[in-house]
């Protein structure tokens, strides 16, 4: 039993007595026989009563708000541990469903990367232009080109997004009389250079020259280089 509830003991205890006294003062004659203590007792009893109503308060127990505080502080981390954990988790999973998702697109390589490659050699370049076609779907398309009397040389590129990019392609065609291998080995081979993630210029371009118009593949760093051609053009794709 605390202190406390002993006051709030006396103080209901005082209550009755006070009442009794008032209405049977001669109930009181077990505390006292002598009327004049009787009568004082009477009037001493509700300050008493009301002492010890004060008391019990003022030794009440209070919730310790330093406790509270520390319990709050213990459970917000652990709150955000779990959430990060679950985070982290989903991160990952997530991460590894765009991966699967992205499989599509050339890894490490961006329209700016693609653009910037040939218009230091002198190319124009156009684009990105929205196509939505019937069969192919929503995409995005760019184009770069270089054009003389006797040959066009052109780049063609999509993809989703400026970084998301799907293919490359570079295009030959030959309007004079030099050879087909002769107008496309330079061009054909600085596309086959062009940096991805696991890519391997120095075989892609040895490759690229070899294969002029033939028509064939090789998968390059989980790329594929696919070559085609005719008698007077020659085309490499480059795709994942």
């Amino acid at each position: 039993m605390t202190l406390s509830t002993i006051f709030v003991l006396l103080f209901l205890a005082s209550v009755p007595l006070f009442i009794l006294g008032m209405i049977r003062p001669s109930a009181l004659k077990f505390l006292t026989r002598k009327v004049l203590a009787r009568k004082t007792l009477l009037l001493l009893i509700p300050s008493i009563g009301l002492v010890c109503l004060i008391l019990a308060f003022a030794v009440a127990p209070t919730p310790s708000t330093t406790t509270e505080d520390s319990v709050a502080e213990l459970d917000q981390p652990n709150q955000e541990v779990v959430d990060t954990s679950n985070t982290e988790t989903t991160t990952e999973l997530d991460s590894e469903i765009v991966a699967q998702v992205d499989s599509k697109f050339i890894p490490g390589i961006t329209a700016a990367d693609v653009k910037l490659n040939f218009t230091d050699k002198g190319f124009t370049c156009d684009g990105p232009r929205a196509v939505d076609d019937q069969y192919l779907g929503f995409f995005i398309l760019y184009s770069c080109e270089f054009k003389t009397d006797e040959y066009e040389y052109r780049v063609e590129f999509d993809g989703e997004s400026v970084t998301d990019i799907l293919s490359v392609q570079g295009i030959v065609l030959n309007y004079g009389q030099r050879s087909l291998e002769e107008v496309a080995t330079e061009f054909l081979g600085y596309v086959a250079t062009l940096p991805y993630e696991g890519s391997n210029p120095e075989e892609a371009k040895v490759w690229a020259q070899q294969n002029i118009g033939v028509k064939t593949e090789i998968k390059i760093g989980g790329v594929t280089f696919d070559s085609a051609g005719t008698e007077r053009s020659a085309i490499l794709t480059i795709s994942r």
